[in-house]
């Protein structure tokens, strides 16, 4: 079941603290030299196009998109962070400023991605634009490094997930991620509890099989679920939304037939889709929870209003 390029990074059951990385590092973080987890150079993207997707345009023109992303997103990682290709670290366990960092300019990325590829976002005002962003970042966010941990950790009982290129989290080493606070212990059982949902959700996505095609897929059920607050492109959205329902619909019943490619189909939309939202109503639950009793608590999803209001 494990690619060639990851099994030697995946845990065994005999795995212990010594594969990874202590981290503990000061307080200050450092962002352009993380301590290395794995001594194993080039990184590999985890990224291998389905090439039955080509025979499906709105959802390879989806994942394109997708893939697009991605990319940028690798390269502007590297642009701040040089020293990422001249170590010789497979992986690094991500810091909770790092990651505020990372996800922040993720942003400008994904509007770069529903500009070119998710039409009609291209034709509305900058306001619209805006508020549909706002309510697709996070979901996509979400679904997206779900998608990245297990293409690279595909093996469930792996405790690693990926948050960025070349970063990770390990629930088996929680003190990395939360180790420049002044009191990380005040933060270790909320954080602990997010990632370790986190790996389960990704083990869903697992089980299911989710590839390149229920990526583009849902990507755009997420889109168009955010384009209900601006109801004038709902005939656009509608057309394109149908069309992804059937180009998914037909690739399912291609290859699984009639009865279990049905079956495949509401467990994408009715299933997966579901444990995301599952997934961030408690995020939002938690964080909300963390900002009002942690005092050097800041999350940048919070801070960005990244949330639906109830």
């Amino acid at each position: 079941m494990c690619r060639e390029d990851v099994k030697e990074t995946v845990n065994s059951p005999s795995s212990s603290k010594e594969n990874h990385t202590e981290n503990n590092q000061s307080p200050n973080p450092v962002i352009h030299s993380p301590v290395p987890i794995h001594n194993k150079p080039n990184f590999a993207s985890p990224i291998i196009v389905d090439t039955s997707i080509q025979q499906y345009p709105t959802l390879s023109r989806l994942f394109n998109g997708i893939k697009n992303f991605l990319d940028a997103q690798k390269s502007v990682l590297i642009a701040q962070n040089p020293g990422i290709m001249l170590e010789n670290a497979k992986f690094r366990l991500i810091k909770k400023s790092e990651f505020d960092q990372f996800e922040k300019f993720t942003i400008p990325l994904m509007n770069s991605m529903l500009t070119e590829f998710f039409e009609p976002f291209l034709s509305l005002n900058q306001e619209e634009k805006m508020l549909i962003l706002r309510i697709f970042a996070l979901k996509f966010s979400i679904m997206i490094k779900m998608y990245q941990t297990i293409k690279t950790f595909p093996d469930i009982q792996d405790t690693r997930g990926v948050v960025h290129y070349c970063y990770i989290y390990d629930t088996k080493n929680i003190d990395a991620f939360v180790c420049e606070y002044e009191n990380p212990e005040q933060h270790f059982k909320l954080t602990d509890a997010i990632l370790k949902r986190a790996r389960e959700l990704a083990n869903k996505f697992l089980a299911y099989n989710f590839g390149d095609m229920e990526c583009a897929a849902l990507s755009y059920i997420i889109f168009s679920i955010a384009s209900e607050k601006v109801p004038n492109i709902e005939p656009q959205v509608e057309r394109i939304k149908n069309m992804v329902f059937k180009e998914i619909h037909g690739y399912y019943v291609t290859n699984f037939g009639v009865e279990q490619g049905g079956i495949k189909f509401c467990q994408l939309f009715h299933s997966i889709f579901h444990e995301i939202m599952i997934f961030y109503n408690k995020l939002h639950e938690d964080l909300t929870v963390a900002t009002v009793f942690l005092e050097d608590f800041f999350d940048t999803w919070m801070d960005m209003n990244a949330f639906e209001d109830k």
